[in-house]
């Protein structure tokens, strides 16, 4: 439990901008070292993708801990809009295995990023893999649901995730 608090905190402190502000100096330093002469634009997307990695590896020792304090960030994380997809889809593979079946609000948020119309693709698939994880009496009904949703892809997963779980 308190590794899983620490690897939060460590998420949290890695994807804010107190971070990409201590990197900044030493990205910018190995830019001139290679005699690389990145632009400022160019710094700036070089941090940005040092910080994805970086969030991506905490992500990962995030998944091997997997306590209710980490399933609750990677919850926030993939369910907000803001993050890029890519630091979503981190979110939703730490999860894998991890959903409490228990938990409803587990269940109801991880089908609300799958079946929401503004979801990213790559991300819609992560969560409806998880979804696919838990048992099928807690998220059939819900999955025939979205059969009326409007994009055609919603509609195409949650029906293959319903025969899969189909016997």
């Amino acid at each position: 439990e308190a590794t899983a608090k620490k690897l939060v905190e460590l998420a949290k402190y890695t994807g804010s901008q107190a971070w990409v502000d201590k990197m900044r100096p030493s990205v910018d330093e190995a830019n001139k070292a290679s005699k690389n002469g990145a632009t400022a634009d160019q710094l700036q997307k070089q941090l940005v993708q040092y910080q994805d990695e970086a969030l991506t590896k905490v992500f990962s020792a995030i998944k091997k801990v997997g306590t209710r304090p980490a399933v609750d960030y990677c919850l926030s994380i993939a369910i907000d809009k803001g993050p890029k997809d890519t630091r979503r889809q981190a979110a939703l593979a730490a999860l894998e295995g991890r959903l409490d079946h228990n938990n409803q609000g587990d269940v109801e948020k991880i089908l609300a990023i799958a079946g929401a119309d503004e979801t990213p693709d790559g991300v819609r698939d992560l969560a409806f893999q998880r979804v696919g994880e838990m048992p099928r009496e807690l998220v059939v009904a819900k999955l025939y649901s979205l059969f009326g949703a409007k994009k055609w892809k919603v509609r195409w997963v949650a029906a293959t995730t319903v025969l899969k779980m189909s016997s």
